[in-house]
């Protein structure tokens, strides 16, 4: 290939804090270092839509242009029939329009560079727990291990010490239990947080399960399925794992476990 189309040689000599990413999807505009969580990856959708089926798009579209201040936009046409919202830039804003960009010309995105990886991080941290960009400092001096045959982030790790697992599956983190203070530090958003009554605390950080007829405080917004971290009454972190109840449930019910511990204290 004598030279590489002007979006592609743009961003390789680009570093992360210098340009946006965004794939037009049938379901909305998905950021680029979401493009693996759940279920961006994991839908299929038809080559064909009717006029109303794209509305949510069109107008999560015009939401994000109506945030962008950029000096220049490429629009990669993929044959789909999100293409036609490359018509709804508007004419203020430097466009370039790419057709027919040829599958080995891909946009080459390599987590192991320009600190690409620490923008995927934070914005994992930041969809999935609300964690806060500015109470990141800290993750400056994480390491990260590459899968070699996907390209993608495996484990974020401190110290020789794992933090975080990426789930090939969901796109999101499984923190350890120092994955955990870390997130508190960070100040993790209360709502992923339970909170559990001192007498069973010993048996909650050595790994047994978080029952929810001892759960004091739940946050009603808490879904099932989420990673949550468990404290005791005096807020002292017990263990970190998967809440199997949403917050409401953990306050009613009266059996049944509420938070499957996955790393705890001892």
């Amino acid at each position: 290939m004598d030279s590489l189309p002007k979006p592609v040689a743009e961003i390789r000599k680009r570093t992360a804090d210098q340009l946006l990413l965004f794939f037009i999807t049938p379901m909305g505009v998905v950021p680029w270092e979401l493009e693996h969580v759940h279920p961006a990856q994991q839908c299929v959708f038809p080559h064909i839509f009717g006029d109303h089926d794209l509305d949510t798009t069109e107008l999560r579209i015009r939401d994000v242009l109506g945030q962008l201040d950029c000096k220049k936009i490429y629009w990669l046409d993929s044959k789909a029939a999100t293409d036609k919202f490359g018509d709804m830039i508007p004419a203020h804003q430097a466009m370039e329009r790419i057709a027919n960009l040829e599958p080995e010309e891909k946009l080459p995105i390599d987590c192991s560079r320009n600190h690409w990886e620490i923008r995927k991080l934070k914005a994992l941290l930041s969809y999935q727990w609300n964690i806060n960009i500015s109470n990141m400092q800290n993750s400056s001096n994480w390491e990260f291990v590459i899968s070699k045959s996907t390209g993608k982030i495996r484990y974020v790790k401190q110290e020789g010490k794992i933090l975080f697992t990426l789930v090939p599956m969901t796109g999101l983190f499984t923190p350890t239990y120092e994955g955990a203070i870390e997130l508190i530090k960070m100040n993790l958003d209360g709502r992923y947080r339970v909170v559990i009554k001192n007498e069973v605390s010993e048996f909650v950080e050595k790994g047994k399960s978080a029952l929810a007829k001892f759960v004091i405080y739940a946050d009603p917004l808490l879904r099932a399925g989420e990673e949550v971290i468990v404290t005791n009454e005096e807020g002292e972190l017990l263990g970190v794992g998967r809440a199997l109840l949403s917050g409401e449930e953990m306050k009613s019910f009266s059996r049944g476990v509420a938070v499957n511990i996955r790393h705890a204290k001892v």
